[in-house]
């Protein structure tokens, strides 16, 4: 048996902490309806807090792990980053769940209404982080961080065994959300607020269900009201500022801004260790090409049934035999 959510210790929930989604939203000044997020509030609020209580599932290869590390401190805060970034560097805009190309008149308003604490409904995804941006020391600071936290949680020792991955970051204005969707690798991310943001400063809300339900999840991919209806148990965990969330791969979330923030990430490989698994079905639903999908889930077959862990095998032997059916369908319709 394995928690869904393991976590350092550091930070204890205390009794005055709001108790329920609703709470977080109004002590942020969140209205679901004026940020046109058709996301039930009845359904958030019967969520239970993962940090509070992390809930017990046989069927997680990785759980999930929330941590904060000294070296992370010094990464560059909200206001310190945005007059940094570039239009070329930043394709991957989205306006609610509609993805756009920002002219430059848009993005120059854009870094404005960021500075001015203004209200946008945009956000930028997945943007490159240049040494103008990060320092290279302390891109490294964070590379060493993601590298020591996996080396501890996937239980391996030799170096060349982990592959992290470039720097990126999200720019994640107040009350921007991401439906639910997945992250076909696993990732170790960092909140950073504003210089004024104090330890306790709520930065980002997850909703996250188990990993195991993403053989469902095409069913209402990037539609989280329907999630909240389909699948199967979740819940919620807020991230604080300065505090780094390790999130599995293939694992169904969603999330939304607390406060203005930037989210500093690295997805990572780990050689001999299997990832949660995928399905056909879902990589399509997340606009994959047929033939990457079948290389990816393919590659997470093989990760699965060799992985040295007895209990990770099984994970993947129970998962194959559950999604063989819906696979041909999928597969068929792809081909045709």
């Amino acid at each position: 048996m394995q928690a869904l959510l393991h976590h350092a210790g550091e930070r204890h929930v205390s009794h005055r902490e709001p108790k329920s989604v609703g709470d977080w939203l109004r002590l942020c000044g969140i209205d679901l309806s004026e940020n046109e997020l058709p996301w039930p509030l009845d359904k958030l609020d019967q969520l239970p807090n993962l940090r509070a209580c992390p809930e017990e599932t046989y069927n997680q290869c990785v759980a999930l792990h929330i941590f904060r590390s000294g070296a992370t401190a010094r990464l560059p805060s909200f206001e310190m980053l945005v007059p940094t970034l570039d239009i070329g560097s930043c394709s991957d805009a989205w306006l609610l769940e509609k993805r756009i190309k920002l002219k430059e008149d848009q993005f120059a308003d854009f870094k404005v209404y960021l500075l001015e604490d203004k209200i946008s409904k945009i956000r930028l995804l997945n943007v490159p982080v240049k040494k103008k941006m990060v320092a290279q020391s302390l891109q490294n600071r964070h590379r060493t961080v993601v590298h020591n936290k996996v080396s501890e949680l996937y239980g391996v020792k030799n170096e060349h065994l982990i592959e992290v991955h470039a720097l990126t970051a999200n720019i994640c204005p107040l009350g921007t959300a991401t439906d639910i969707h997945h992250d076909s690798d696993p990732h170790i991310s960092t909140a950073c607020g504003r210089s004024d943001a104090g330890r306790d400063q709520p930065m980002k809300l997850w909703i996250i269900w188990r990993a195991s339900d993403c053989r469902l999840l095409p069913t209402c991919y990037s539609d989280t009201a329907s999630a909240l209806e389909m699948l199967g148990p979740c819940g919620f965990l807020v991230q604080f500022q300065g505090e780094s969330l390790m999130l599995p791969a293939n694992t169904p979330h969603a999330a939304l801004s607390l406060s203005p923030h930037i989210l500093y990430g690295q997805t990572f490989h780990v050689e001999g260790r299997a990832r949660d698994p995928t399905t056909f079905e879902l990589e399509l639903s997340a606009g994959a090409k047929p033939s990457d999908a079948i290389d990816t889930v393919l590659t997470c077959y093989e990760e699965g049934l060799q992985d040295p862990d007895p209990r990770t095998r099984a994970i993947y032997v129970d998962h194959i035999v559950c999604t063989m059916s819906m696979e041909r369908v999928a597969m068929r319709k792809a081909s045709k």
